[in-house]
């Protein structure tokens, strides 16, 4: 209903944010020079509170990345116009999304307005989920200050599931060691 909608670039844009876990600000001021395809890395170099951190590039992420053409002299991944960061993302799908809900409201089909920050938590969700990393490697990625803010996303998982998730760290931890012995 919405993604149809939107232009490739935002929509794209709204990809991305799913696969990496940015914050918008993070993913319209993201550079090319931010990106390391040998290392798989993307810099965050101001995150809030302009904090630097450093995430994995995936494969999808990755090709989101290489449907972006290029502008000449602009350092911008998404952009708009004559090369401009690509602005009024929220405005823009906000705007969609009330319409969409409003069409369905008259349809009678049920239609939950949704923000682009709800693909930042969604990809948290499904990153603990899959067992991807553990609760505190989440905290890392998405560059929240204090673990209490990234475990809200516990509150979404199964028992198992918040177990593995608190345990993930303990495990490398232990396993760690006594892979470097095994292998000395």
């Amino acid at each position: 209903m919405v993604f149809p909608r939107l232009v490739p670039r935002v929509r794209d844009l709204c990809e991305f944010t799913r696969e990496t876990g940015l914050r918008l600000d993070e993913v319209t001021s993201l550079r090319h020079a931010s990106i390391d395809r040998n290392e798989r890395t993307i810099t965050v170099e101001k995150g809030k509170g302009d904090k630097l951190r450093v995430i994995p590039l995936t494969k999808i992420a990755e090709a989101i990345i290489d449907r972006q053409p290029r502008y000449i002299g602009k350092p911008w991944v998404f952009w708009k116009d004559k090369g401009q960061r690509l602005t009024e993302v929220s405005s823009r799908l906000g705007d969609l999304t009330r319409r969409v809900a409003q069409k369905a409201a008259r349809e009678e089909v049920e239609f939950h307005r949704f923000s682009h920050h709800d693909f930042r938590h969604l990809f948290a969700v499904e990153y603990l989920r899959s067992g991807r990393g553990s609760i505190y490697d989440l905290q890392g990625e998405l560059g929240h200050s204090t673990i209490t803010v990234t475990e809200r996303y516990l509150a979404f998982l199964t028992p198992d599931q918040v177990k593995s998730a608190k345990s993930v760290m303990a495990q490398r931890g232990a396993h760690s060691p006594r892979f470097e012995a095994a292998n000395a």
